[in-house]
């Protein structure tokens, strides 16, 4: 049995490097993916990959510098995935920034330019997985978190929440708003 496959019950990889844009079947993709729960608390991004990068807004640098929990974490993870398959890519990187917008809850993004290069992707990569980060969750996620019940509206594009705990103590809901 190869190694981590016990854990990886539930695992994630990049929509971008899934079969069929990246590896050749769905055995490749599942083999270079990550069990989810190796994603929830991340360090900071291999300052290799960044090199590539060395025109990133000072916010976006910063976050990749910082340790993360949580949803960053995630993306954080996700993003260095792409961004080492991005290095193998040889042609020449695109400086230009694409501007973030806020979501369909008017809730502003945490970046609000981010690098619009693609590489061989299909689309822009730091905007296909930055763009759902915000800087504070919403409302029905910090009563989900807080373990009380959901009375704020969530959008008809939400089915439910699942909260996993980390183990790692999360800060107070009104530390979160603050």
């Amino acid at each position: 049995m190869p190694p981590g496959l016990l854990r990886r019950t539930i695992s994630v990889t990049p929509g971008l490097c899934a079969y069929p844009h990246q590896f050749p079947d769905e055995r490749a993709t599942y083999y270079a993916s990550t069990p989810l729960e190796d994603t929830l608390v991340t360090g900071v991004v291999s300052l290799h990959a960044m090199r590539v990068w060395s025109q990133l807004p000072p916010d976006l640098e910063s976050f990749l510098r910082q340790p993360s929990v949580g949803a960053k974490a995630v993306a954080k993870a996700l993003l260095a995935r792409l961004m080492q398959i991005r290095m193998g890519q040889l042609n020449k990187v695109m400086t230009d920034m694409v501007r973030s917008t806020p979501d369909r809850e008017r809730i502003e993004p945490l970046f609000n330019e981010l690098p619009g290069d693609q590489g061989h992707f299909s689309e822009p990569y730091f905007p296909h997985v930055l763009r759902g980060l915000l800087p504070v969750p919403p409302p029905y996620v910090l009563e989900a978190q807080a373990g009380e019940p959901i009375t704020a509206t969530m959008p008809d594009s939400i089915a439910g929440v699942v909260v996993l705990p980390t183990g790692i103590s999360n800060p107070s809901r009104a530390e979160m708003e603050a």
